[in-house]
């Protein structure tokens, strides 16, 4: 799939690692809309302006959309269509670290991404009268091991197995559709919310859960955003990835996980 023309929705576009992407598709002269919370909607006058005026008001624009209902989700996605005058690639960089109000967490790390997955492919469905195309999810290393923030951790491990598990439904094919996962070794789209003792799981104070997460990003190297907006763009001009977990770190650079061949019965 060659970038030059494609329409891309990025979810999360105002986090780092979306604005990063955003602006490397840009530059690969991709039209691009950045979908996220209407909380953030403040700071995207500056994003977007600074945005527009590098690659013109009829490549880019911003969306604001709670990723925690259907309808808002839809209504987005329809926005976001109308603009492009079509879909090809949805880019889901969304997530957010919050241990205390895990609910609301799952809600947005788990519950969105799969709706604008589902979202995406009424979009963009060969079934549907769409183009087909390509879906990236965004998880970090956490959705590939086990970590100190279990709530994290699993929504982190859900978004693995689902960008996994889609295409191995014997009928997903007929989409049109790849959908494929990025595993980053520090995901700065993720903000690290307030950790409060109020989760029964962690016993001690709260400065201290706040101090634990505080020392463990800073024992993490950064990894540079143009590392990973590498790997996404890698992603959406393989035709032949999906299914595919794509692991980034700044030592190891771009790796694939093996596959493994079954599925559970």
């Amino acid at each position: 799939m060659i970038i030059k023309g494609l329409s891309v929705v990025i979810t999360g576009g105002l986090t780092i690692t979306g604005r990063t992407v955003a602006e490397e598709l840009l530059i690969r002269q991709a039209k691009v809309v950045l979908i996220d919370d209407e909380l953030s909607a403040g700071k995207a006058i500056e994003i977007v302006t600074e945005l527009v005026n590098t690659y013109q008001p009829e490549n880019v624009i911003f969306v604001p959309c709670s990723f925690t209902t259907k309808k808002e989700i839809n209504d987005g996605f329809e926005r976001a269509k109308r603009f492009l005058g079509g879909m090809d690639v949805l880019i889901n960089a969304m997530g957010i670290i919050d241990e205390d109000d895990w609910e609301n967490m799952m809600e947005v790390n788990v519950m969105g991404m799969i709706r604008c997955c589902y979202a995406a492919l009424d979009n963009m469905s060969l079934l549907k009268g769409g183009s087909g195309g390509v879906i990236i999810n965004t998880s970090t290393l956490a959705g590939l091991v086990a970590s100190p923030l279990p709530a994290y951790c699993s929504s982190k491990h859900a978004i693995v197995g689902f960008s996994k598990s889609l295409p191995r439904v014997p009928e997903f094919n007929k989409h049109g559709i790849r959908i494929n996962c990025v595993c980053l070794e520090l995901n700065s789209s993720e903000s690290a919310a307030s950790i409060k003792c109020d989760n029964p799981a962690f016993t001690v104070a709260e400065n201290a859960v706040a101090n634990r997460l505080e020392t463990f990003l800073k024992s993490v190297t950064p990894l540079s955003q143009f590392r990973a907006a590498e790997g996404y763009t890698q992603l959406i001009e393989d035709d032949t990835k999906s299914g595919t977990v794509m692991r980034i770190t700044q030592d190891q650079g771009i790796e694939y996980q093996l596959q493994r061949k079954g599925s559970v019965r």
